[in-house]
């Protein structure tokens, strides 16, 4: 009875007991935001091992012989088997000219021509020419005219011209030596239309003048080893009439005035050496054909020699010196002889100072050729007996800074010149007893140069190019203290060429604008105003050799470039091309 009471009681202990001992051994769950962890573990890093290949074939190590410390190597005298043979007539033959790489000759050349507004007209011809043994030949020839332009409209009176020149040049390889050849000649007819006469006759013709001029030249050129030499002559011959009307109004025979230049020059020069040497030399001589004028022989020379150092992928220097000078016969006897010689250095640097600029500066002494056809196609409208004398510059200067930015390129420049006897025309009452306006006279006398200029080019793509530059110079004849007649102070221009419609069309656009001028030495005359000179060139390739070429001249106005002698408007042209 006791056990039975007992059992109850002890399940039910039990009961309280196990409860509280789950309470006890259940876990206590960890900290959301642990402040520590702590990583156990065992983390081991193997590497593969390396084990070198065995070296084989030094074992045993090689024998090194043993040789007598008297011993000497056996020589005899070295002959080749065929030494006593004797020497071949046969030479090496030179190196091929470009042109012997094409099949055949080669020809090729464009001619165009038009008319237009004024009864313009115009022919231009360009010819080419190469053959495969190394000959090759240029014709250029050209010829313009126009006759009815009335410069003083109410007057009558037209300013007619009509002016043709060619060139020929000529080479080809004859044995070892360069032969060249070459022939120009020009022949222009103009009326003088801007004269007024002391008269004051009104129905008096006004003067025509004839220019006339041609020469021919020669050259040589070989080249040995290292070394090149050139020579070359010519001679020329020219002539001026000018016919001038007489008291009842018409034409009579006027003034004639020819004359003669031979010229010799020569070269010599070392290529292709860190070191070169080269030396020069140049002469003509001009002597005028009796006429009834005064008139006088002149001659120019140019000798002198010097190194060219090449300084790796830098740059080249060139400095050497060379006498230069001129002279002239006295006209009469009122006068001495004329003559300049200076010796003066002569140099050049090319220089590239990174991978964007190049800087050039040069110094090269010259004179200038003395013929009358040279004369009076610088200066149409001077008088009828010209005092002719070759400039002497000892001092020509040059400096140049090209920087290029990817298509743009940007160019500074400035320079100073320096001559004893600068050519100069100005007005002049005195010119001649018939005319007292629109006759220049030429002068000579001793003449200071200076000016700065910049240049901006850009290209874009391989069709369109445009350019724009400025120029501000100075110039003085010292000796007078004044400035230089129809210099002007300032000039501008710039161009513009864009092909169009797959490069079928072009367009090219340029344009000179020249400032104020003064017209005389003395200032009696208002200086001549500014004057543009622009002109825009169309062509269109109709078929695989034919174009059609538009052009459209003077769009800058009318405004005269030398004393009275307006220019004519806008003139409209209209041609065609044929190139093959």
């Amino acid at each position: 009875m006791s056990i039975i009471r007992t059992l109850p009681a002890l399940f039910l202990a039990s009961l309280l007991v196990v409860p509280a001992a789950r309470a006890q051994d259940d876990p206590v769950l960890p900290d959301l935001v642990p402040r520590e962890v702590e990583i156990r573990g065992e983390l081991t890093i193997r590497f593969p091992s390396l084990r070198r290949q065995p070296l084989v074939g030094f074992n045993p190590p090689p024998r090194i012989p043993d040789v007598a410390a008297g011993r000497t190597p056996f020589a005899e005298p070295y002959k080749q088997e065929r030494a006593d043979l004797p020497p071949s007539p046969l030479r090496s033959p030179a190196a091929p000219a470009v042109a012997s790489y094409l099949d055949g000759p080669v020809f090729r050349g464009q001619v165009e021509g038009g008319i237009g507004r004024y009864t313009e007209r115009y022919v231009l011809a360009d010819l080419a020419s190469g053959t495969s043994s190394g000959a090759r030949w240029t014709v250029n020839g050209s010829y313009r005219g126009r006759s009815g332009f009335e410069a003083w409209p109410g007057t009558g009176v037209h300013a007619e011209y009509g002016q043709g020149d060619f060139a020929a040049r000529g080479a080809a390889p004859v044995g070892g030596l360069e032969l060249g050849a070459s022939m120009e000649g020009v022949l222009s007819r103009y009326t003088l239309y801007g004269v007024v006469r002391s008269d004051g006759n009104p129905d008096a013709a006004f003067p025509e003048r004839d220019v006339r001029g041609g020469s021919i030249d020669a050259t040589l050129a070989r080249r040995r080893g290292a070394v090149r030499f050139e020579a070359g002559g010519s001679f020329g011959a020219s002539s001026v009439r000018t016919d001038i009307a007489g008291p009842d109004g018409e034409l009579v025979s006027g003034t004639d005035r020819e004359d003669r230049t031979a010229s010799l020059d020569g070269a010599v020069e070392t290529m292709g050496n860190p070191v070169d040497i080269w030396l020069r030399a140049d002469w003509s001589k001009t002597t005028p054909v009796a006429d009834d004028r005064p008139s006088a022989a002149a001659d120019r020379y140019l000798a002198g020699g010097g190194v060219r150092l090449h300084v790796g992928r830098v740059g080249r220097l060139s400095a050497g010196a060379v006498v230069v000078g001129a002279g002239r016969d006295a006209l009469d006897a009122s006068e001495a002889d004329r003559s300049f010689s200076y010796v003066s250095p002569d140099l050049r640097l090319d220089a590239a100072l990174g991978p964007v600029l190049r800087l050039v500066l040069s110094q090269h002494p010259r004179t200038t050729r003395a013929r009358l056809v040279d004369l009076y196609g610088e200066q149409p409208f001077i008088v009828d007996a010209p005092v002719v004398e070759p400039e002497v510059w000892p001092v020509d200067a040059q400096g140049r800074l090209v920087a290029a930015f990817g298509p743009v390129e940007f160019a500074l420049s400035a320079g100073y010149r320096r001559s004893p006897n600068r050519r100069t025309f100005s007005h002049d009452p005195t010119n001649t007893i018939d005319f007292v306006r629109g006759i220049s006279n030429v002068r000579h006398a001793k003449a200071r140069e200076t000016d700065a200029a910049v240049d901006v080019t850009a290209y874009f793509g391989a069709s369109v190019q445009a350019g724009v530059g400025a120029t501000v110079r100075d110039g003085r004849l010292t000796d007078l203290e004044t400035d230089i007649p129809y210099f002007a102070p300032w000039t501008l221009r710039s161009l513009v060429s864009a092909a169009l419609l797959d490069g079928r069309g072009l367009v090219q656009i340029t344009v000179r604008v020249e400032g104020p001028r003064t017209r005389d030495l003395y200032g009696d005359l208002d200086e001549l105003p500014a004057f543009a000179d622009m002109d825009l060139v169309a062509s269109y390739r109709v078929s695989g050799n034919a174009s059609a070429v538009f052009r459209l001249e003077n769009l800058g106005g009318n405004r005269p470039e030398w004393d009275r002698y307006l220019r004519p408007p806008t003139i409209f042209t209209a041609g065609l091309a044929w190139e093959w």
